[in-house]
């Protein structure tokens, strides 16, 4: 089921952290490619919560399937937390 989730353990509120705090969780979780994207684009965890598919997808160098599982881990996080609907 967690491989099927894309998370390992609690879904946190990401909200206040840094670029770098967020590609430290993300290598915890196994997605070490995420990291470049991170870094070029300066996403921080409140901008994550803004960030939609399209713009993952348009700011990816990815393959298709590294950015579709990305997506998918990115998507709980921002349903995970009711306030990210509020910025929008």
């Amino acid at each position: 089921i967690e491989q099927l989730l894309g998370l390992r353990g609690d879904i946190p509120d990401v909200h206040d952290w840094t670029t770098e705090d967020l590609i430290a969780f993300f290598h915890q979780q196994g997605y070490e490619y995420a990291e470049d994207l991170l870094l070029e684009n300066h996403i921080s965890g409140n901008q994550l919560y803004q960030l939609k598919r399209e713009d993952l997808f348009r700011m990816s160098t990815l393959k298709i399937g590294k950015s579709l599982k990305f997506w998918n881990v990115i998507e709980q996080i921002q349903r995970n937390n009711p306030l990210s609907a509020s910025n929008q």
